[in-house]
Parts: structure tokens; sequence; C-alpha cells
């Protein structure tokens, strides 16, 4: 379903970025580029970035490597890396390949596939 999106001409805050309301609930900004997503998460001193199966698939395909290439800049930078939706076994391994630090899913698949938790008595 798609929903409608007007710009926000005059947020204030706007740390340089396009913003928009999405339908009645959403209001999230707009980045021109990753430089642009991971400096903003510098600017404002964020520990965890995300990224959805919407931008790494797509990202993949045009480019492979890239979803890793982001991961890893990412980490340079001193952010974990959070990925979702996992909805397959398929899904998880995709982010699990790219060395995201976390996968969300809505699925009980994500206690299957999770690594084992180190013991810290070890």
């Amino acid at each position: 379903m798609k929903k409608p999106v007007t710009i926000i001409s005059n947020k204030k805050n706007s740390l340089g970025l396009t913003w928009a309301e999405i339908g009645p609930v959403f209001r999230l900004p707009g980045y021109s580029s990753l430089q642009q997503f991971l400096g903003t998460g510098i600017a404002t001193s964020v520990r965890v970035v995300g990224g959805e199966m919407d931008f790494f698939a797509p990202a993949e395909q045009q480019q492979p490597g890239s979803g890793a290439a982001f991961v890893s800049a990412a980490h340079s930078l001193g952010f974990r890396v959070f990925a979702d939706p996992a909805q397959t076994a398929a899904d998880w391994n995709f982010f699990a390949a790219l060395g995201v630090d976390a996968i969300y899913s809505n699925i009980p698949l994500g206690v299957q596939l999770q690594p084992v938790i180190p013991d810290p008595a070890r």
C-alpha cells in the first residue's frame, strides 16, 4: 500500500537532510549518499546504524560486495550494524555474510540460526 509523501520544508534541526512525512505516522530523512548517512551518524553520536533488506539486497545486486563494504565502513567508524528483516534462512545467511552485528527477525527462525552465546565463565 502506497502512502503519500510530503516534503517538510521548515524542519528544525534538519541536519542538512531532506525530511518527509510518509503517511500520517512516519517522519523520515532522506540521504543523498552513504557518506551522508554515516556522517549524520557521527554528527549525532549514534552507536548503531541499521540497514533493511530493501537497502542491502538491491545494493548487492547492482554492485556485489557493496553491502559488506558498507558494514565494514560503519565498523571502521565505531558503529554497530543491525539488519532486518530476516524472514527466511536465506535472508539470515545473507545478512550474516555481510558481517552485521545483529539481525532482527519476526519469526522463530532467528532463535534457531543465531550463533551460540559465549559462556563468560570460560
